[in-house]
């Protein structure tokens, strides 16, 4: 499978799963495996926008945190929620998409 048709499988499954807060389980998007690890951090596929790729142990972690913030039994700002909120600035506006011109 090449990657663009990977890529358009990709984006076909998602279509299919609905939206992620529905209140439904949404299971994961099926990827093939690259040909080294992945860490958490920013991705992007083609000129879509960018997301977040958070590796499952990364993932438990913050959902452990921001439930112990909820929780009040954490302060809210604390070291883990500064770098938390930096990885979801990297999808600022200057990563978006180019629109076509006209």
């Amino acid at each position: 499978m090449t990657y663009a048709a990977t890529i358009q499988a990709a984006a076909d499954a998602e279509k299919e799963r609905g939206k992620i807060f529905a209140g439904k389980p949404v299971s994961p998007l099926q990827l093939p495996a690259p040909a080294s690890r992945v860490n958490s951090g920013p991705v992007q596929f083609g000129n879509d926008w960018p997301g977040i790729f958070l590796r499952g142990d990364v993932a438990m972690e913050y959902a452990g945190l921001l439930r112990s913030i909820v929780a009040g039994t954490v302060p809210a700002l604390n070291p883990v929620t500064v770098h938390l909120i930096a990885l979801l600035d990297s999808c600022r506006a200057e990563h978006a998409p180019k629109k076509e011109k006209l």
